[in-house]
């Protein structure tokens, strides 16, 4: 049996990826020996990829160990919830003429409220100036031991005109047969406004007011340069460029010459250079000044080789232009358990790596793990006689087989010579 463990574990070994299965390298430097790394994977790594997916990159350490790896498109969106507590004053009623006109008074000034109905004793005027992006939703906390009221909430800019936010939304703290209902929040999404009025149709005794307001950032794109050809079609003059078929184009940047210009562009692709042009988009470009609109962007979303660009019917290209471009930018976080220096290797038709789920227990340490730097790509040259692992599998299962069926004979002899 140990004989028949050898050709396995060649076989095993013989489908292994290492660092000769790849045409490039480049060291990243870490401050950390151990940790979760990770880093922005720059734009000399999509041009040597082989594969659309980013599959032939793989991290190995000093001793040409393959470290896990996996490989994310982060988001470009972030948001988060702003909370702050809400400066406010109860009020007393001070004259009621009907059911339809109501007074308060706040700092010896006289309110009239108009669209509320059924005032009580319990009003409360909020001062929401600090939230002047507007407010998603309230949280009203009351130090009562139960209640269930139906509240309304109106918002105004001036203390005059008053405009409803929430009607009938129901403020509870109760128990009930073991069981606890508790509802502190009530939903606005009101624009920036300097005050709020909750009138709540049974009084109770409000402690703290709490706004929430969900603030998404955007992550600004960078912005790269782009290197074009200028050719002729047809006598027409146009612009050629090319991207590595792993990149995602997702905007183009033309600084137009400066003037009052317009301008009208066709945008072409195609994927190998003998198939023909594709026209997937035109648009209008200005490049005005005086304070007017200046439009140099246009969104693309393409994922393509070669690209064109020529002018519409009827307008031209300039003759001086800069293009620049954004694209869907990707990260690689590896685990390095190794030994450093630790080698990004990339650039294969042979080595397929997979992504492996690292899990969520490493995000501390994804924190205090500085992000490396990549520099200088080096070309690796790849096998000459690259290893054709289908005929070794081959030669291989046909040497168990042949062990197997040796040892089968050996047992059949020998039990014959015992008889």
């Amino acid at each position: 049996m140990k004989i028949l463990i050898l050709p396995v574990f060649l076989a095993i070994n013989l489908f292994a990826i290492a660092p000769s299965d790849f045409a490039y390298k480049s060291t990243i430097d870490t401050s950390k020996e151990h940790g979760l790394v990770t880093f922005e994977l720059p734009l000399f790594v999509y041009e040597k990829s082989t594969t659309s997916h980013l599959n032939d990159i793989a991290v190995f350490d000093a001793n040409k160990r393959q470290m896990p790896q996996n490989i994310i498109t982060p988001q470009t969106v972030h948001s988060n919830m702003e909370t702050i507590a809400l400066p406010f004053k109860r009020f007393e009623v001070i004259k009621k003429e009907n059911r339809e006109q109501v007074t308060l008074t706040y700092d010896k000034k006289t309110i009239a409220l108009t669209a509320l109905k059924d005032i009580n004793n319990s009003d409360y005027l909020v001062d929401a100036s600090n939230m002047r992006a507007g407010i998603d939703y309230l949280q009203i906390l009351s130090d009562d031991a139960e209640y269930m009221v139906k509240t309304d909430i109106t918002y105004s800019n001036n203390l005059k005109d008053w405009h409803l936010a929430a009607q009938g939304e129901v403020l509870a703290k109760m128990q009930m047969q073991g069981s606890r209902l508790l509802k502190e929040r009530i939903t606005l999404h009101t624009p920036p406004e300097n005050f709020l009025m909750i009138h709540t149709r049974s009084p109770i005794n409000i402690n703290k007011i709490i706004a929430y307001k969900q603030r998404i950032k955007a992550q600004q794109p960078t912005l790269t340069q782009l290197t074009y050809t200028r050719a002729q079609n047809k006598g027409e003059p146009v612009i050629d460029f090319e991207l590595p078929p792993t990149l995602r184009l997702d905007t183009l940047h033309i600084e137009l010459p400066r003037g009052e210009q317009f301008y009208h562009f066709k945008f072409l692709r195609r994927h190998q250079t003998d198939a023909s042009w594709e026209l997937f988009t035109s648009s209008e470009f200005y490049r005005l000044q005086n304070n007017r609109l200046v439009k140099d962007t246009i969104t693309l979303n393409s994922r393509a080789r070669y690209y064109r660009i020529e002018a519409s019917q009827g307008f031209y290209l300039p003759k001086k232009l800069q293009l620049f471009f954004t694209y869907q930018h990707k990260k690689l976080t590896f685990m390095a358990q190794g030994t450093p220096p630790y080698t990004l290797y990339y650039g294969s038709l042979k080595a397929k790596v997979p992504n492996t789920n690292l899990g969520t227990r490493f995000t501390i340490l994804n924190a205090t793990v500085q992000a490396p730097h990549l520099v200088n790509p080096q070309a690796l040259e790849l096998d000459k006689k690259p290893r054709d692992k289908r005929a070794i599998l081959v030669w291989i299962s046909l040497i168990i087989g042949v062990m197997v069926l040796g040892l089968v004979s050996y047992k059949l002899l020998k039990e014959i010579k015992e008889k």
